[in-house]
């Protein structure tokens, strides 16, 4: 199980995400931990995504017990900012995945608003 706990859940363009991810594995033991900012497109028309921020942890040792990573990535100065309209709508989310070697990885989003500066 993966919980963020984000430290703003609304930001600017130009600011940091910043905050913990948190989890307890219980089968195979994870190899890394990968915490990204992106963004995405929703509604009519084709779909658009970007990730224009990560950063990665290398796991060593075995995960018993609550591990935790505490990250900050940047939202670009020429991202677009949240959008919800009647035909399309822009989210932003941040995506935490547990690679867990010759096994399905685990992953866990939390929503994160951009505003224009």
């Amino acid at each position: 199980m993966i919980s963020i706990n984000l430290d703003e859940e609304v930001v600017r363009i130009g600011d940091q995400v910043s905050g913990t991810a948190s989890w307890t594995v219980d089968s195979k033991d994870p190899k890394a931990v990968t915490a990204t900012l992106r963004w995405y497109t929703e509604g009519r028309g084709d779909q658009d995504r970007d990730e224009v921020d990560s950063v990665t942890q290398k796991l060593d040792g075995p995960a018993a017990g609550l591990r935790s990573l505490v990250f900050s990535l940047r939202v670009p100065d020429d991202a677009p900012v949240n959008y919800d309209g009647m035909m399309i709508r822009i989210r932003w989310e941040v995506n935490i995945e547990l690679d867990i070697p010759w096994g399905r990885d685990h992953d866990h989003q939390s929503e994160v608003w951009v505003l224009p500066r």
